[in-house]
């Protein structure tokens, strides 16, 4: 998080316009909040910050979140923010992977649309990456 702030906020998206931005190995539930949360800072300190445009269009513009399989709180973050901006981490192989993620994260987004579902299971991640 503090990472991800000091980019927006010290202006690396301003300068850097084409610059993509994955926020991993954080978790996504938090996302939301911690936009609107620059957004209402932005109005105040905006003009003594080199960024032209609220926090969270940064995001938007050159962003996206990876969520965790654990997270049970996913679906409605995507809803909110929107389906464009997830991807996900299963840590494979790594030793606190756990067999049968893709079952858990299926479960964790399953009330989202196919079309919300596919984006958030590997479309972003295609789309995002240039495969």
């Amino acid at each position: 998080m503090t990472a991800f702030t000091s980019m927006i906020t010290l202006g690396m998206f301003e300068k850097y316009p084409r610059m993509k931005c994955a926020v991993l190995e954080a978790g996504a539930t938090w996302i939301g909040a911690w936009l609107d949360r620059l957004d209402h800072k932005g109005e105040v300190t905006g003009p003594f910050t080199p960024i032209k445009l609220k926090p969270s269009e940064y995001f938007y513009r050159q962003c996206v979140v990876s969520a965790d399989p654990d997270e049970t709180m996913i679906a409605p973050m995507v809803k909110h923010l929107g389906a464009d901006y997830f991807i996900w981490a299963s840590d494979y192989p790594h030793v606190d992977a756990s067999f049968g993620v893709v079952k858990e994260l299926k479960e964790q987004i399953a009330s989202l649309s196919l079309a919300e579902q596919r984006k958030v299971l590997g479309e972003n991640a295609v789309r995002f990456y240039s495969l």
